[in-house]
């Protein structure tokens, strides 16, 4: 056993002396403050010899000066160049950090790199909020907007950005809705604080100005239909009175109006269409045409009139409904719209049956309805 012992002690030895030999180079290294050599040093000692806690000791105290060092950089940065570069060097620190501890390696912070990394936060937080504001006065909304994002993305819980990003949305409308109301243009200018109002109904003098536009825009409808003796029926096997067809699509338009529920528009009503109808067949004052519209306006105390003549209504072959729709002005017969308003079959989702047609053609006519500015300049 001796001539295979001897060797191996005598290799024992040398490694030793490489060891030691090593550990002086990597402690000089240390002295003359190299400290990335003096790791690399240490650390071949210590992937040599494990069990060697100087040298695992060496490697923790040279990386804690490399990390003190990239902190002292970072709090500097910080310091003189502000937040988001800070970050950046920052960053770093933290990628340092990480690959110690993927060598077991834990390393002691620098409580002034968070004082200062917190320090320039608020700096840049103040001026971000300062611009956003800035911004604001002179009305660049879109760019207030864009910096109030930027700071609560900073801050979250910044109360005063919070507060500045809801007016930054609601004082474009309100603005839009002052400049609307002083051309003329009320119904647009009640549109546009509807907006804001819907967000903060005590934003400024917004319930005045609401108030202010919605007396000027309002205005009160009558629902006439146009009997028309003239019209293409098809249904299937049902025997439809004479004027049966405008009676049920009268109902279905005052409900499609009403489900509108625009505070603009008040819609005044004969209780009995059928009446209104018969009128029309015996012919008051003598006429069957539009003109009877804006007499039945005046009588049901209308300021506008909106007419409905039934020219098709085809639920069998061509399954379609087509009327012809106008706005009349009560007190002067002036016709203010007229446009022809088609369903077909095309445009429901399921079935074409008689009733869906009519409940289609009455959203129609109603969204008309609710377009309808009779005061636009």
């Amino acid at each position: 056993m001796r001539h295979i012992t001897i060797p191996i002690a005598i290799l024992l030895l040398v490694a030793c002396g490489g060891g030691k030999r090593m550990m002086k180079t990597a402690t000089r290294f240390e002295q003359e403050r190299t400290w990335q050599q003096a790791f690399d040093a240490f650390a071949e000692v210590h992937r040599e010899r494990p069990a060697l806690t100087d040298a695992f000791t060496g490697m923790r105290r040279t990386a804690q000066a490399m990390y003190d060092r990239l902190q002292a950089t970072a709090s500097a940065t910080y310091l003189a160049d502000g937040y988001e570069k800070g970050e950046k060097a920052r960053a770093a620190v933290e990628e340092f950090r990480e690959q110690m501890k993927s060598q077991a390696i834990d390393l002691d912070r620098d409580p002034l790199l968070e004082q200062r990394r917190q320090e320039a936060r608020a700096a840049l937080v103040l001026r971000t909020y300062t611009d956003a504001d800035s911004a604001f006065r002179a009305r660049r909304f879109s760019d207030a907007h864009l910096l109030t994002e930027h700071l609560l993305a900073l801050e979250p819980g910044h109360q005063q950005a919070i507060y500045l990003q809801r007016i930054i949305k609601l004082e474009p409308f309100y603005l839009q809705g002052i400049r609307a109301a002083d051309a003329g243009r009320w119904k647009e200018a009640h549109g546009l604080f509807s907006k804001v109002a819907r967000e903060d109904n005590d934003y400024k003098e917004l319930r005045q100005r609401m108030e202010e536009a919605r007396q000027h825009a309002a205005f009160t409808l009558a629902y006439v239909p146009i009997y028309n003796e003239h019209v293409e029926i098809n249904v299937f096997n049902v025997q439809i009175e004479r004027g049966g067809a405008e009676v049920e699509l009268a109902g279905a338009i005052k409900q499609a109006i009403l489900a509108l529920n625009d505070p603009l528009i008040m819609l005044v009503d004969r209780e009995n269409t059928d009446e209104l109808l018969a009128e029309q067949e015996r012919g008051l004052n003598g006429t069957v045409d539009d003109r009877y519209a804006a007499q039945a306006g005046k009588l049901m105390g209308a300021k506008y009139v909106l007419t409905v003549r039934l020219l098709r209504f085809d639920e069998v072959l061509g399954r379609r409904i087509e009327m012809q729709v106008q706005f009349v002005d009560a007190g002067t017969g002036r016709i203010q719209m007229a446009e022809a308003v088609r369903a077909g079959k095309e445009d429901l989702t399921r079935g074409a049956s008689g009733a869906q047609l009519m409940e289609e053609a009455a959203r129609r006519v109603a969204k008309r309805v609710g377009e309808f500015d009779p005061f636009q300049p």
